[in-house]
């Protein structure tokens, strides 16, 4: 995990309000208005946030960037994005973990089965001489989903989009006028479109999977899930993070990438 990535894990939206909470605790034993006040706004960001749909709102700019299209004639490869292995030790409970992103591995499958002959390229990295990486452990999944090892391709370095990007570059190697399915999370589309656009690959053909917003008016998407708001919210904001990061860094050539771009 980079120090960026670190930095959001501390101050992500539900451990801000977390914060609030705690700082208006401790300040009330001393200025109890003080602390009552804290501890108020405290109160009222849990319920906004956890409550009201604010992560839909700040997610569906996103996943609707990249409307899913489909695809007939087969492309020449299918690349899908970790990210969906849980962090925890391989095979913990004799079983690989998966997390909410395990669409991108169906959806992977589901491809792989239409196109026999077309590779799929699993990049994700995380290994350590202890645990094998994403990749690996993605591999042992599809293999057990009916995918042969001959069809895999395993990219096992990347520790973010941008190594996804440049490191399945170097092991695919893209020629121009060739056309690649890129299967992430609908959130997550803009930002890994446009970062393989920087990175060289040729056409993109976006497969949008795990989709949050589900196209309801707002005002019936009340949560009744405090926790499912607050990682909504969590999510949506270290996207944006991410995307101004990238574009900062020079990795993305715009805020906010959709088709085109």
């Amino acid at each position: 995990m980079s120090g960026v990535e670190v930095l959001f894990a501390l101050l992500q939206p539900s451990n801000i309000v977390f914060l609030v909470l705690l700082a208006g605790l401790l300040v009330a034993f001393r200025r109890r208005r003080s602390g009552l006040a804290l501890l108020t706004v405290g109160v009222v960001l849990y319920g906004v946030v956890g409550f009201l749909p604010v992560g839909q709102l700040l997610l569906r700019p996103l996943e609707t960037r990249f409307p899913f299209k489909g695809i007939v004639e087969p492309p020449d490869g299918i690349i899908v994005l970790g990210g969906f292995i849980a962090p925890l030790p391989p095979y913990a409970h004799n079983q690989v973990n998966l997390n909410d992103a395990a669409e991108r591995l169906v959806a992977a499958a589901s491809l792989a089965h239409r196109f026999p002959d077309v590779p799929v390229i699993v990049t994700d990295g995380g290994g350590t001489r202890r645990n094998r990486s994403g990749a690996e452990q993605a591999a042992a999944l599809l293999r057990q989903m009916g995918v042969p090892q001959s069809q895999l391709v395993l990219e096992t370095r990347s520790l973010s989009t941008w190594d996804n990007a440049r490191f399945s570059y170097d092991v695919v190697q893209p020629k121009p006028g060739e056309r690649y399915v890129l299967v992430t999370s609908a959130w997550h589309m803009p930002r890994s479109v446009a970062t393989f656009h920087h990175a060289g690959w040729p056409e993109l053909v976006p497969w949008p999977v795990d989709y949050v917003e589900d196209d309801r008016p707002l005002w019936r998407s009340l949560q009744f899930s405090a926790a499912r708001g607050l990682r909504q919210m969590d999510e949506a904001v270290r996207e944006y993070v991410a995307l101004a990061y990238y574009r900062l860094t020079g990795r993305i050539d715009t805020w906010l990438p959709g088709p085109g771009a």
